[in-house]
């Protein structure tokens, strides 16, 4: 990262950073799945979140109207389940 790089706190952010603040990657927008934590070790997954992918390192970025609308979602019911298998490797060794 250059020492000229400016991070903008994502409240303020109206966009994506024209370049990654933790590599200078460059940054194009892409359709992504997100997993967040739920209570009881339940994950909740949202797909098809637009959001600014670094092309070098893969770190995310979501814009403040993006972040607010998932923040909604996730406190309304779902709109759909899936079933997802899970291996445990530490059992299998």
């Amino acid at each position: 990262m250059s020492a000229s790089a400016e991070f903008q706190p994502p409240r303020e952010r109206k966009a994506y950073p024209s370049a990654c603040p933790l590599c200078g990657g460059s940054i194009r927008e892409e359709r992504v799945t997100l997993h967040y934590a739920a209570p009881h070790g339940t994950t909740r997954l949202v797909h098809e979140v637009p959001a600014g992918v670094c092309q070098s390192c893969a770190e995310r970025y979501l814009r403040p109207d993006v972040a607010e609308k998932i923040e909604h979602l996730l406190s309304a019911p779902p709109a759909g389940r899936e079933e997802v298998p899970v291996w445990n490797f530490a059992a299998s060794a």
